[in-house]
């Protein structure tokens, strides 16, 4: 199954949203991205605190709308607010049992972000007690002659809370697509399915691994894994932190750069280095995925790829990161890549400033 055809159709639609996105590319989102979806007297922005915002629309914008404007790295409608201070006592008992009158035991994954540090030990305890007080409702109200409802697998409704010095803001999505991340940041965050194995696993060795590991976790969303997009073509590899996330991941990676790899990742059987110029590979024939994070003029980097796109079967990955010197240029420059990915019939899936990204953006694209 390709996959465009795994992404949902139909986003959500609310006039109210939280939002996460870098406050330093908060002026050309608003002048150069959002501008194109609602005109700049149509919504409020208020920013609470760090990269974190609340923005209201005059009338509902779709999810899907809302994260095609690129920077926003996370999303989530505004179903309930409670303006108060989190720090009084009875806060974490009183949160808990509004948002469960309010959201009821509908929802499969909890997920809860603060914008400061100092409210980590409240997330905590809300988080314990809404899972406190929605296991006690289960096993008081489970019947053994009817089996337990579940939701279809590609719609697991997430209750996601924010919690703000300010106070309290909550909505519901149904799966981690529509929220425009698989790995929600902020600080404090924590996810009903949090493990030890899964922190460890998810541990960055640099700012590059950081980047492919969110491409790879909305893949896993999608229950997409290394046995979809097995055998990997990466461009501009050295030292190897995006590679050994995808080597961790199961995938066959052969990386192309000048310069060494690391000697950890070498060691892998599952990695071949060729060291030549990234314009010396003429094809990517055979390849389920390409990966680009070169340096340089992303001019030159997009044809590269847009090149070897060409060559690869129908229904390959690519992940281009697409570096620039100015990031006022970013709405040119995210056109001029996608039209030549777009005549290289490489259609563009989706264009994210990453949590890891600095000045640059990601874009993701399927061979058609």
């Amino acid at each position: 199954m390709r996959l465009q055809e795994l992404l949902p159709a139909i986003g959500e639609n609310s006039a109210r949203w939280m939002l996460h996105i870098s406050t330093d590319m908060m002026n050309i989102w608003r002048k150069d991205f959002l501008s194109q979806l609602v005109a700049e007297n149509n919504f409020t922005l208020r920013h609470l605190q760090q990269d974190f915002y609340t923005i209201e629309f005059s009338s509902a914008v779709n999810s899907r709308d809302l994260l095609n404007t690129v920077f926003p790295r996370w999303i989530c409608p505004i179903i309930h607010q409670w303006p108060t201070s989190p720090h009084a006592d009875i806060f974490v008992e009183k949160a808990a049992q509004g948002l469960l009158r309010k959201f009821g035991f509908s929802w499969e994954q909890l997920e809860i972000i603060s914008t400061t540090a100092k409210l980590k030990r409240v997330v905590v305890g809300l988080k314990g007690r809404i899972l406190q007080l929605k296991t006690q409702a289960q096993l008081e109200n489970l019947e053994e002659s009817e089996p337990v409802c579940r939701a279809p697998e590609q719609q697991q409704p997430i209750l996601a809370v924010l919690l703000d010095e300010r106070g309290l803001f909550a909505g519901v999505v149904q799966n981690r697509m529509s929220m425009g991340s698989a790995l929600s940041g902020g600080l404090g965050f924590l996810s009903q399915n949090n493990s030890e194995n899964a922190q460890e696993r998810y541990q960055s060795p640099s700012r590059a691994g950081g980047k492919i590991r969110e491409v790879l976790a909305l893949l896993e969303e999608l229950k997409l894994t290394a046995k979809h997009f097995q055998n990997w073509l990466e461009l501009g590899a050295a030292p190897g932190g995006m590679t050994q996330h995808l080597l961790d991941w199961g995938a066959r990676v052969t990386a192309v750069d000048l310069a060494e790899m690391s000697a950890k990742v070498l060691k892998n059987p599952k990695l071949r280095h060729l060291k030549v110029h990234a314009q010396d590979v003429q094809s990517a024939s055979g390849f389920d995925a390409l990966l680009c994070d070169m340096n340089g003029p992303y001019q030159l980097a997009a044809k590269y790829v847009a090149n070897l796109a060409r060559t690869m079967a129908s229904g390959s990955l690519v992940v281009f990161t697409l570096k620039l010197p100015d990031m006022h240029e970013a709405c040119d420059a995210i056109a001029q890549a996608s039209k030549l990915f777009a005549d290289s019939q490489a259609s563009v899936i989706c264009t994210k400033h990453l949590f890891h990204n600095r000045q640059e953006v990601t874009i993701i694209a399927e061979r058609n």
